[in-house]
């Protein structure tokens, strides 16, 4: 199921979670936003970066992506180079044209691309925050306050892990 609409799902639940107990949706509304897009980069299926990703690959005559490729990433890695889906839909095919130029794999380049499609911390616009937003009365500077930290770390970790783990140049 989509993250945006476990999200969708849950706001209500949570408010009244909320409201019951006394604490401030504030509180609950961006760490519930904050694990539904890492969930999003657990499986094939969670986000539709994902989706395109893979199309993508296979369709230029790749392997794609098994089911649970993205776990590994998913659970360590999250991700906030770009947004959302229609922009992974125009960096795919210049990530895989870079692979193919440097005739290196295409899997660390898609998965770089993938992972950042599929985070949005810094950024209240991505549907998932959008969705909380309201109900957790943030501000555009509650989401860079917060998602600045996690987007330097992201970057970092996936500069080293993504190459370590899917290598440029893998020996057969």
């Amino acid at each position: 199921m989509s993250s945006t609409w476990v999200v969708t799902i849950f706001v209500p639940s949570v408010l009244c979670m909320a409201n019951r107990s006394g604490i401030a949706p504030a509180q609950l509304m961006m760490p519930m936003a904050y694990a539904a897009l890492i969930s999003g980069m657990m499986t094939l299926v969670a986000t539709s970066p994902n989706l395109v990703i893979n199309y993508e690959l296979v369709r230029t005559g790749t392997d794609g992506f098994d089911f649970f490729s993205f776990t590994p990433f998913g659970g360590v890695l999250l991700g906030l180079f770009i947004v959302n889906t229609a922009n992974a839909v125009l960096l795919i095919p210049l990530a895989l044209a870079v692979a193919e130029e440097l005739q290196a794999s295409p899997y660390p380049f898609a998965m770089i691309v993938a992972l950042a499609a599929s985070a949005a911390f810094m950024n209240p616009i991505s549907p998932i925050n959008t969705l909380v937003t309201t109900a957790g009365n943030y501000r555009i500077s509650d989401f860079i306050r917060i998602g600045l930290p996690l987007t330097l770390i992201i970057m970092a970790v996936s500069v080293a892990m993504v190459p370590w783990l899917l290598p440029l140049y893998p020996t057969r």
